[in-house]
């Protein structure tokens, strides 16, 4: 770039700034050569007298080696004011190279910092459109996002009225177990009484079969001994009393054992509904 315009060829000229980058140049034509005598300031001008006028100059006097040794200080001393003033001319033309230099930094700078803000105005408006853009969407996800809401704690609550339900299915389990091992334990009980019943009613059943016994010999012996007829029929009829009492003894009996065998299989069928 030369003064703040891209170029690809240019002639330079006094006081073009030349950047390249972050390199900033600027082009002097002959900086640092010396002013002629006719642009020197008058504090650098030798003070001599102006020429006296050609009709009223008197013969000059043979000046002597003081005078001369006066006007040789007199130039030197001339001569390092203009070499003074030279170099504090070099130094205000460096430092204004310097400050125009860092004026084109600070200005590129500038427009660095220009585009940057309107680019990032024109993001912000894309942004801004975007978001404009996506306001139907976002409150389609806000209204999703509701019925999102809605929906769960709809299944929360169905989840703890399911657990409720399980709650209860165990405890009722935990019943049913407790009533299974109660009536397990009443098939016991009646197996064990039942087995008691079987042979009780054995037993009775081997003495009805010994009474038997006892009413058949004696009815033989009443064929051989009809002298005792009236206290063997005593006898018989107890005999027979004793006989009715233990038949309906063995008809409850087996009427308990019947009953034992249905509820039996009650509780079999129960347990296997259960099971």
């Amino acid at each position: 770039m030369v003064n703040n315009s891209r170029v690809q060829k240019h002639q330079l000229r006094n006081d073009d700034a030349v950047i390249c980058g972050s390199l900033t140049l600027l082009y002097m034509e002959d900086a640092f050569q010396q002013p002629p005598p006719t642009m020197m300031a008058p504090a650098m001008r030798p003070q001599m007298p102006p020429p006296p006028a050609a009709a009223s100059i008197p013969a000059m006097p043979s000046m002597t080696d003081i005078e001369i040794q006066r006007l040789k200080d007199s130039i030197e001393s001339l001569r390092l004011e203009v070499d003074e003033a030279r170099a504090a001319k070099e130094k205000e033309v460096a430092e204004g190279m310097r400050l125009r230099a860092e004026h084109l930094r600070f200005h590129q700078r500038l427009e660095d910092q220009q585009q940057m803000i309107h680019d990032s105005t024109e993001a912000v408006e894309e942004h801004k459109r975007i978001i404009e853009d996506m306001k139907p969407e976002v409150e389609k996800a806000h209204a999703e996002r509701d019925k999102a809401a809605m929906e769960a704690a709809e299944a929360r609550e169905q989840v703890a009225s399911a657990n409720r339900q399980l709650q209860r299915v165990q405890e009722e389990a935990t019943k049913v177990k407790a009533d299974l091992e109660r009536h397990k334990k009443m098939i016991t009980e009646l197996t064990a009484a039942k087995e008691d019943g079987y042979k009780k009613l054995n037993e009775q059943l081997a003495e009805v079969d010994q009474v038997r016994q006892v009413v058949r010999e004696q009815e033989r012996m009443l064929e051989d001994r009809r002298v005792g007829l009236i206290n063997l029929e005593e006898s018989l009829k107890e005999l027979r009393a004793k006989s009715d009492q233990r038949t309906r003894e063995t008809a409850q009996a087996k009427a308990e054992r019947d009953e034992l065998a249905k509820e039996n299989q009650r509780l079999t069928r129960l347990l296997q509904d259960k099971g």
